[in-house]
């Protein structure tokens, strides 16, 4: 067993690596990892796959995922929950709590004991390309509330919580998966309250941010800052639990050369290297920095001594198997309905009496199932589903002419915020299609967004709900809340304010 490797929590990405079982095996035997970290996979698959993982290592791992919406945004065949910013327009912290115990439920029954979520980045930057609906709110209290409730509902079931990207990456403007964001100013009160109250609400793990804060230490990402992780995070903070480094193959840990998993290690406070790019070069790295002096071997081996026993506290037997999309779907169902937002309303009008209804998907992402999805409401909308691309985002021939003669126009305004795209919102063709769409019909234009709320900024809306993602769910309670006139009881948790979404303001 490799003394380097103790610390480290390798990737594997499904279902391409179900084939490399025995490579993992080797990891854990061989090089001693902490555990690994799982992406992708599906129900019938991966649990067995995990299960032969664990067994064949021979001792208790540290298996992780990002749940943030629980498994089934990962795992086909597992419930998907709404978005952390959708529990942000409930405002209910038992709302924030059923999600956790959901996410961490149905994590037990796929085979991961720690769960990265939830997200306490305070989104103080609405163009933030990719904190977005991770995000609960720009509100740092309503932050801390939901967090605790979600980290309760997780911990609560056995499986580990992981409040991230400290020390807050909700201000940035850029991703740090493709670069190294700077944060000019920070707001000690609204950036750090969420992660104090998660401290002090027993959370078990914190991930960092490789993000480069210029007043508190500039030089270089939080990750590998003594300043961020010794003195606010261990000391000021009072957090005695395991640190995590966001992965170590994003460009903003990678930004000033030097080895990403030695550079966390100098801190003495990080005990866990997420997402090594060669685990076998990091563990000699690591072996080389301690020969070297660069490194404290009792350091590490304390590390590597409170990731064991966290492991093995963890250890349990997966809950019996069951269905659990139907075990869960009234409870999720629930949640996405109470997440319904109207932020402007003139003169709702109903789809329901409506003779030539019109349905238009204006997607950033060109997703299919979008427009698919509204397939279940055709009824609705007898004059089609038309699906608009930043290819086709043309106001004129046949699309005009349809439009023209709809006596409705539901607009669906869909775009996923995701590594290296660089934006929050939609590209500009598009924006400037949708507000040539509503500026030619503004009486009878209805938008529905389904995702982020930098999607509708700027567009003449005189109507717009959110309904926070394209999460199946979301897409149902949507449209069904709309169409036959639900209960829509959910508050905006952002600050965007009337210029922000009806005009050209651009933060909060």
């Amino acid at each position: 067993m490799s003394d380097g490797g103790a610390l480290l929590v390798p990737a594997i990405r499904l279902p391409e690596d179900y084939r490399r079982l025995s490579t993992f095996v080797r990891q854990a035997r061989e090089l001693g990892v902490a555990g690994f970290i799982v992406y992708g996979g599906d129900a019938e698959l991966t649990p067995p796959f995990l299960a032969r993982l664990k067994e064949g290592a021979g001792r208790p791992l540290l298996i992780m995922a990002d749940y943030e919406r629980g498994a089934g945004r990962h795992v086909a065949g597992m419930p998907e929950l709404p978005p952390m910013m959708a529990l942000g327009a409930t405002r209910s912290p038992g709302a924030a709590y059923k999600a956790g115990k959901i996410t961490a439920i149905t994590a037990r029954a796929v085979g991961v004991n720690v769960v990265l979520a939830p997200v306490l980045d305070v989104l103080t930057c609405i163009d933030n390309p990719i904190i977005g609906t991770r995000a609960f709110s720009s509100d740092p209290d309503l932050v801390a509330e939901l967090g605790c409730a979600f980290i309760e509902g997780i911990q609560e079931e056995g499986v580990l919580a992981c409040a991230k990207h400290f020390p807050g990456h909700g201000q940035t403007t850029k991703d740090s998966h493709t670069a190294l964001p700077v944060v000019p100013g920070f707001t000690r009160e609204v950036e750090l309250a969420p992660f104090s109250a998660a401290i002090r609400a027993g959370v078990g793990m914190v991930m960092t941010a490789h993000v480069a804060y210029q007043d508190i230490d500039p030089d270089g990402p939080a990750t590998y800052s003594k300043k961020i992780m010794n003195e606010v995070l261990r000391e000021e903070l009072g957090f005695g639990g395991l640190l995590v480094t966001d992965a170590l193959v994003m460009a903003g840990a990678k930004s000033d050369g030097a080895d990403p998993a030695v550079r966390s290690l100098e801190t003495e406070s990080v005990g866990l290297l997420l997402y090594p790019e060669d685990p076998g070069q990091a563990a000699r790295a690591v072996e080389a920095a301690v020969a070297e002096g660069r490194l404290k071997a009792e350091t590490l081996q304390m590390w590597a001594g409170r990731a064991r026993m966290a492991a093995a506290d963890l250890v349990f037997d997966a809950p019996p198997k069951r269905d659990l999309e139907r075990d869960h779907a009234f409870e999720i169902e629930e949640l996405a309905r109470r997440s319904l937002t109207m932020a402007r309303e003139d003169d709702r009008l109903s789809a329901r009496p409506c003779r030539n209804a019109i349905a238009l998907i204006v997607d950033d992402d060109a997703k299919p199932s979008r427009a698919r999805a509204f397939d279940v409401r055709s009824g609705n909308f007898p004059g089609g589903v038309i699906h608009v691309t930043h290819e086709g985002a043309r106001y004129d021939g046949d699309l005009a002419r349809a439009l023209n003669r709809a006596d409705l126009v539901v607009m669906g305004l869909f775009g996923d915020v995701k590594v290296a795209k660089e934006r929050a919102g939609f590209r500009p063709v598009l924006t400037g299609f949708a507000t040539e769409v509503l500026k030619q019909h503004p009486k009878k234009t209805q938008v529905i967004c389904f995702g982020h709320p930098a999607l509708a900024a700027g567009l003449p809306v005189r109507n717009l709900l959110f309904a926070w993602s394209d999460t199946g769910v979301s897409l149902r309670v949507g449209l069904d809340s709309f169409i036959d006139g639900g209960s829509m009881p959910g508050r905006l948790p952002v600050a965007l304010g009337e210029d922000h979404l009806f005009g050209a303001g651009r933060r909060t």
